[in-house]
């Protein structure tokens, strides 16, 4: 009995801090559509709710397939394509419900790994709202892919610590199908195969199969569907531009945020956020993870545009982490005070993105 109440509690904390992080995150996300409906109504990105920016490009996907624009083969295909058995009136808001439950799994999964990890409990719950109140968060709650994404990140990288190869595989492969920033689990899955060993290293190698094998399928699908094998990258070039290394695009945003275009300068604190995280990252967590979140961040800043950069580093949640143990040598009030700046910021953020002001 003492066991099963101990096992319990494991269990029930997790998802209390899940839940209770998940439902404040969606107040923000409708209040932040409220203000921008207020202030801007004729925005078509209000009128498109839950579908606003990429979200209507899935919801066309997962209706009509890919063969209605070439654009949208830059778009990976496990999110979407989870709907397409479904009627066209259907298939949207299966898919606002997918991306929705698996962000409230992705908590639930990050406060688990975090203490499997060793981590305290308490930076782990500041962790998770971190995550969920982080304000590019507010596409989690939209019919976005992010949230899937993570869900198979993290249950990855907890299989390679568990020495699972199966799971390991399978999670890399999903993830990969998912994002292209899935096939960057090979880097973890590299630095694993060097420093572990016996199922650890098994399971990393299948992780590293797993990863690779997801990129090439899609891109062999594409081939055989006649829009090429570069069609995604090309497609995604149309959008992001021609690749840049990460050190000239950190001085464009620079340059943007001291005059040439402020909405796009604001990736600045972000940038600045994301490499301290990295920083206290290297402390507290193994090579693993901070290569794949550095190599996360470097890939996100090679673009000619630094739009959806605070989205990607969503795929790197022990980032986060990171921050929230920095955090247990704080004051309390400092904790209080960073967290209500978030949640303004999440307002904020949500509200521009409504408004077709700001890119997420």
């Amino acid at each position: 009995m003492i066991a099963t109440r101990r096992q319990w509690a494991q269990l029930s904390r997790p998802l209390q801090v899940a839940i209770s992080s998940w439902v404040v995150a969606r107040m923000f996300l409708g209040t932040g559509w409220i203000i921008a409906r207020v202030v801007r109504p004729d925005s078509f990105q209000v009128h498109r709710g839950l579908f606003a920016w990429d979200g209507g490009w899935y919801q066309e996907i997962a209706q009509i397939g890919y063969g209605h624009r070439p654009l949208a083969i830059r778009f990976f295909p496990l999110f979407p394509m989870s709907a397409r058995w479904l009627p066209d009136t259907l298939a949207g808001p299966f898919l606002v419900v997918v991306a929705n439950a698996a962000a409230l799994l992705a908590a639930y999964l990050l406060y688990r790994s975090l203490t499997q990890l060793g981590i305290a409990s308490l930076a782990a719950e500041r962790a998770v709202w971190i995550f969920a109140l982080w304000p590019a968060s507010l596409v989690l709650g939209l019919a976005y892919s992010e949230s899937l994404f993570i869900v198979f990140v993290l249950t990855a990288t907890k299989s390679v610590e568990q020495g699972r190869s199966l799971p390991a595989f399978a999670a890399a492969m999903a993830a990969a199908l998912t994002r292209s920033l899935g096939v960057l689990l090979v880097v973890f899955a590299a630095v694993a195969i060097i420093r572990r060993s016996g199922k650890q290293q098994r399971a990393a190698v299948a992780m590293a199969i797993g990863a690779t094998s997801g990129l090439v399928a899609f891109l062999g699908w594409t081939e055989a569907a006649g829009y090429g094998w570069r069609a995604p990258s090309d497609a995604q070039r149309s959008f992001r531009g021609d690749l840049v290394d990460p050190f000239r695009g950190v001085g464009r945003i620079v340059v943007d945020f001291f005059g040439r275009s402020i909405l796009d300068g604001l990736h600045l604190p972000f940038v600045v956020f994301a490499l301290l995280a990295l920083f206290w990252m290297h402390q507290h967590f193994t090579p693993e993870y901070t290569a794949l979140a550095g190599s996360i961040i470097a890939i996100s800043l090679t673009g000619q545009s630094a739009n959806s950069f605070e989205r990607y580093l969503l795929m790197a949640p022990w980032l986060f982490a990171a921050i929230a143990i920095t955090s247990l040598d704080w004051p309390p009030r400092w904790w209080k005070a960073s967290l209500a700046f978030t949640s303004i910021c999440f307002v904020g953020m949500t509200t521009l993105v409504f408004m077709a002001e700001y890119v997420p």
